[in-house]
């Protein structure tokens, strides 16, 4: 797990709590899986919001790789715009519809769901483990890891940005 700066987006590897970068004033960290760090970093650049993700674990019983777009209903300063944050949600959830036409995650409808509005990306495959741990299973998990990642950065390339 690694810890991604919400404000400057830098990455840390050390255990701080709150940015230590002078520019910052102290913005709080979030705790992500450090295979998704980088791709997480720059769909926030591009002005869209994750509220969870998971590149998988390799030796789990379950195997999933997911992240979960979306945004909370009140933001830190209070209510958010959330037509404004529909919109864009719903820009994003159609963009990646059609850009998965070769069927290589799958994209689940919008919803509301605990006071946030979201949708999720998810692997293809769900692949059980062998209770031991069999090399073959993860060179498996790998493949649908790296497939996974891989679209999740091949739809960066034509995002439209969220200004």
């Amino acid at each position: 797990m690694v810890k991604i700066c919400e404000y400057c987006f830098n990455i840390f590897n050390h255990d701080v709590k709150t940015c230590p970068m002078r520019s910052c004033g102290g913005w709080s960290l979030i705790g992500v899986d450090d295979m998704m760090a980088e791709v997480l970093m720059h769909y926030w650049m591009a002005g869209y919001q994750t509220i969870f993700s998971c590149a998988g674990h390799l030796y789990e019983n379950l195997f999933n790789p997911y992240i979960g777009f979306g945004f909370h209903h009140e933001g830190p300063e209070g209510p958010l715009n959330i037509e404004y944050c529909r919109e864009t949600l719903s820009r994003l959830h159609d963009y990646l519809v059609k850009f998965n036409k070769d069927h290589r995650v799958i994209i689940e409808k919008p919803k509301q769901y605990n006071n946030r509005d979201m949708f999720e990306v998810k692997a293809i495959e769900t692949i059980k483990a062998i209770e031991h741990k069999d090399y073959s299973v993860r060179s498996v998990r790998l493949g649908v890891q790296g497939q996974f990642i891989g679209f999740l950065y091949d739809a960066l390339e034509d995002l439209p940005i969220d200004d």
